[in-house]
Parts: C-alpha cells; structure tokens; sequence
C-alpha cells in the first residue's frame, strides 16, 4: 500500500513527464521499484541496498529494472550514482530523474538530501521517513518531548527544512491516509506516519517552467 502511495506522488512530481530514470534508495526487496518498473517501462530503475541478502530476483523480469548493491552512505557512492543517471539519460532520451526513498531512518534521510543537493541529474526527491534512529535522532527527540510535540513530526519539519535551504527548490509535504505504519497498534488512518517530503528542482527560468534535467538542459 505504501508503494503505491509514494507511486502516485512520483506521478504528480512528473506533472506528465517521461523519466529517463527513477533511483530507489535503500530499497530493500524492492516492491516500490517493481512498481515504477511497471508504470513507468520506458525509465531506467535504479534500486540500491547495501544488504546482500536481499531477493530481487524479480529485476530479471523487467528489462528495465536494475539491481544495485551499494551502501549510499559510502563516500563514493554520489559519483557513482551520477554516472548511472547520465547514462540513463543518454539512452532513454534526456527525461528528469527522479530519486525516492522510503522509510530511509535515521542518517538516511539527511543523506538523501545531501545526494540530491550534490547531484545536478536529479531533478526531484521524494522520501517518506518512519523511525527515529535513537542515536542520530536523540536531540531531535529531546526537543520534542520539549516542546510537546510528536517526535515524527518533528522528523518531517527538519527534512523539510533542509531542503528547503537548497536553491531553486520547491517542496511540499504530501499526506497519504493508507500508510499503514502507525503509532498505535492499528492499521492505517490519520494516525500513522504518513508524511512525504516532494523536492522538486525548478529551472533558472522561473518557477512555472516544466520539469526538466538540468544536466540536460545545460548542454
């Protein structure tokens, strides 16, 4: 279900747009990438995880859907994504790229951005956090209880505080009601951890101006 949820806000990022490639980070058994496989089949679909043990097996299936191991925390790991992006650029027509993740905990989040910030190629961030790291996130969770407010949300407001410190980039926080993890013992609702964090690069035009790579539209 939140698959299909975090499926819909790539959709309304795209505005219509065809993606030369979509990067699934941290993916894990790769559900949410064999989702925009289907949907988006003429996208290159980058999924990385740093656990071996995974089964993606369901990657052979689908011609364009590609299975990576790969720790995004490594210092090497932003050039290395850059050249897989500007390859798929190459061969499926200069479309934006798009970068999701979900449930990235902890220092994943940040480092996401951190990705984005540094990489031209990437048009749009989408991440949908759930828990907090109990040592990455200790301030975070002391400033809550604080202030009186659920530590989750607190979560969502840094994320998207930070990127909305980037230039040239639009961001908004979407709410999907079936998420199903949930901060009580029930299923789904307006109690569970729902927030998506959309940021979307906007070209030195103006803010109306359509998606677009801005790799791409640099050469």
């Amino acid at each position: 279900i939140e698959a299909y949820g975090m499926l819909e806000q790539v959709e309304a990022t795209l505005r219509g747009a065809a993606p030369a490639a979509i990067v699934d980070l941290c993916c894990g058994s790769g559900f949410l990438s064999l989702a925009l496989a289907n949907e988006f089949p003429a996208a290159a679909v980058l999924m990385f995880d740093l656990d071996t043990r995974i089964r993606v097996r369901h990657d052979a299936s689908h011609p364009n859907l590609r299975f990576e191991v790969a720790d995004i925390m490594a210092d090497g790991f932003g050039a290395r994504l850059g050249a897989l992006l500007r390859e798929a650029g190459g061969q499926r027509g200069g479309g934006p790229c798009v970068a999701v993740g979900m449930h990235l905990c902890g220092a994943l989040s940040p480092r996401a951005i951190s990705l984005f910030a540094a990489e031209p190629a990437l048009d749009s961030l989408l991440l949908a956090p759930c828990c907090l790291d109990k040592r990455f996130d200790a301030a975070l969770k002391a400033t809550a209880r604080q202030l009186g407010r659920d530590a989750f949300e607190c979560k969502v407001d840094q994320l998207r505080e930070a990127l909305e410190a980037l230039p040239r980039v639009e961001v908004r926080v979407a709410r999907d009601a079936s998420f199903r993890t949930n901060r009580s013992a029930a299923e789904g609702g307006d109690g569970c951890k729902n927030a998506m964090i959309v940021g979307q690069r906007r070209a030195a035009s103006g803010p109306n101006t359509p998606l677009c790579c801005l790799v791409c539209e640099s050469e």
